[in-house]
Protein backbone atom coordinates (compact mmCIF):
# COMPACT_ATOMS: atom_id res chain seq x y z
CA UNK A 1 0.00 0.00 0.00
CA UNK A 2 2.59 2.37 0.76
CA UNK A 3 4.34 1.60 -2.78
CA UNK A 4 1.27 2.67 -4.03
CA UNK A 5 1.07 5.75 -2.31
CA UNK A 6 4.35 6.78 -3.06
CA UNK A 7 4.02 5.79 -6.65
CA UNK A 8 0.87 8.09 -6.99
CA UNK A 9 2.34 10.73 -4.93
CA UNK A 10 5.12 10.66 -7.47
CA UNK A 11 3.24 10.59 -10.66
CA UNK A 12 1.17 13.71 -8.91
CA UNK A 13 4.52 16.10 -8.11
CA UNK A 14 5.70 15.33 -11.92
CA UNK A 15 2.38 16.31 -13.19
CA UNK A 16 2.31 19.49 -11.11
CA UNK A 17 6.01 20.47 -12.27
CA UNK A 18 6.24 23.26 -14.46
CA UNK A 19 7.99 21.59 -17.98
CA UNK A 20 11.38 22.26 -18.67
CA UNK A 21 12.35 25.63 -20.14
CA UNK A 22 13.26 25.40 -23.56
CA UNK A 23 16.75 24.78 -24.15
CA UNK A 24 19.00 26.44 -26.60
CA UNK A 25 21.18 24.74 -29.49
CA UNK A 26 24.79 25.01 -28.65
CA UNK A 27 25.43 27.92 -31.06
CA UNK A 28 22.72 29.83 -29.41
CA UNK A 29 24.04 29.27 -25.68
CA UNK A 30 27.49 30.58 -26.99
CA UNK A 31 25.95 33.56 -28.85
CA UNK A 32 24.31 34.00 -25.20
CA UNK A 33 27.47 33.51 -23.11
CA UNK A 34 29.58 35.59 -25.57
CA UNK A 35 26.65 38.43 -25.07
CA UNK A 36 27.06 38.34 -21.10
CA UNK A 37 30.71 38.12 -21.67
CA UNK A 38 30.96 42.11 -23.48
CA UNK A 39 32.49 44.87 -21.40
CA UNK A 40 31.23 47.75 -23.94
CA UNK A 41 27.23 48.49 -25.15
CA UNK A 42 26.59 47.03 -28.25
CA UNK A 43 24.24 45.57 -30.73
CA UNK A 44 24.74 41.44 -31.32
CA UNK A 45 23.08 39.15 -33.86
CA UNK A 46 24.07 35.65 -33.15
CA UNK A 47 27.62 36.70 -32.16
CA UNK A 48 28.27 39.02 -34.74
CA UNK A 49 28.29 42.75 -33.73
CA UNK A 50 25.77 45.27 -35.28
CA UNK A 51 26.66 48.14 -33.53
CA UNK A 52 29.80 48.74 -31.37
CA UNK A 53 30.01 51.47 -28.85
CA UNK A 54 33.01 53.82 -29.30
CA UNK A 55 33.71 56.34 -26.64
CA UNK A 56 35.34 58.59 -29.49
CA UNK A 57 32.02 58.58 -31.86
CA UNK A 58 28.99 57.85 -29.85
CA UNK A 59 27.15 59.41 -26.98
CA UNK A 60 24.92 57.08 -24.62
CA UNK A 61 21.84 57.85 -23.58
CA UNK A 62 19.69 56.44 -20.48
CA UNK A 63 15.95 57.59 -19.81
CA UNK A 64 14.98 54.80 -16.97
CA UNK A 65 11.76 56.83 -16.75
CA UNK A 66 11.03 56.71 -20.41
CA UNK A 67 12.31 52.82 -20.02
CA UNK A 68 14.76 54.23 -23.24
CA UNK A 69 18.50 54.05 -23.93
CA UNK A 70 20.44 54.70 -26.44
CA UNK A 71 23.94 54.48 -28.50
CA UNK A 72 24.03 57.57 -30.83
CA UNK A 73 26.80 58.96 -33.22
CA UNK A 74 28.33 62.34 -32.81
CA UNK A 75 26.68 63.17 -36.34
CA UNK A 76 23.41 62.12 -34.83
CA UNK A 77 22.69 60.30 -38.11
CA UNK A 78 23.14 56.80 -36.49
CA UNK A 79 21.71 55.54 -33.74
CA UNK A 80 20.77 52.33 -31.80
CA UNK A 81 17.78 52.39 -29.29
CA UNK A 82 15.29 50.18 -26.89
CA UNK A 83 12.12 51.10 -25.76
CA UNK A 84 11.26 48.85 -22.68
CA UNK A 85 7.36 48.23 -22.52
CA UNK A 86 8.25 48.04 -18.55
CA UNK A 87 11.21 48.10 -16.64
CA UNK A 88 13.61 45.17 -16.88
CA UNK A 89 14.08 42.77 -13.67
CA UNK A 90 16.87 40.41 -13.90
CA UNK A 91 16.30 36.83 -15.09
CA UNK A 92 12.74 38.35 -16.37
CA UNK A 93 11.26 38.66 -19.74
CA UNK A 94 10.57 42.23 -21.04
CA UNK A 95 9.00 43.04 -24.29
CA UNK A 96 11.02 45.81 -26.20
CA UNK A 97 11.20 46.96 -29.43
CA UNK A 98 14.58 48.05 -30.83
CA UNK A 99 15.42 50.46 -33.52
CA UNK A 100 19.12 51.06 -35.98
CA UNK A 101 19.12 53.58 -37.77
CA UNK A 102 22.48 54.20 -40.07
CA UNK A 103 22.89 56.05 -43.36
CA UNK A 104 21.77 53.48 -45.93
CA UNK A 105 20.96 50.87 -43.01
CA UNK A 106 17.45 50.31 -40.84
CA UNK A 107 15.85 47.55 -38.70
CA UNK A 108 12.88 47.68 -36.40
CA UNK A 109 12.32 44.39 -34.32
CA UNK A 110 9.79 44.27 -31.26
CA UNK A 111 10.65 41.27 -29.50
CA UNK A 112 10.73 39.44 -25.98
CA UNK A 113 14.31 39.75 -24.24
CA UNK A 114 15.21 37.73 -21.15
CA UNK A 115 17.19 40.19 -19.22
CA UNK A 116 20.18 38.36 -18.43
CA UNK A 117 22.47 40.63 -16.40
CA UNK A 118 22.31 44.01 -15.44
CA UNK A 119 25.77 44.92 -13.84
CA UNK A 120 28.26 48.17 -13.63
CA UNK A 121 25.28 50.61 -15.61
CA UNK A 122 25.07 47.77 -17.82
CA UNK A 123 21.82 45.60 -19.02
CA UNK A 124 21.89 42.30 -20.87
CA UNK A 125 19.46 41.58 -23.34
CA UNK A 126 18.62 38.52 -25.48
CA UNK A 127 15.58 37.31 -28.10
CA UNK A 128 16.00 33.54 -28.12
CA UNK A 129 13.68 34.00 -31.19
CA UNK A 130 15.52 36.25 -33.15
CA UNK A 131 18.99 35.56 -31.96
CA UNK A 132 19.32 38.79 -31.26
CA UNK A 133 21.02 40.80 -27.95
CA UNK A 134 22.23 44.01 -26.08
CA UNK A 135 24.36 45.08 -24.50
CA UNK A 136 23.02 48.37 -23.33
CA UNK A 137 23.73 51.80 -20.90
CA UNK A 138 21.37 51.39 -18.28
CA UNK A 139 22.00 53.47 -14.89
CA UNK A 140 19.21 52.33 -12.13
Amino acid sequence: MKKILLIAATAVMMMACPPDPIQLDPNQKVDRDNLTAQTEPGIFEASNAVVTYNAEEHQLYCGVKQLTTRIMDNEVDGYAQIIFDKKPVLKQNVTATLYITKIGTSKNISTTFNVLKIQNDLIYIWSDKDHIGAVMYWKM
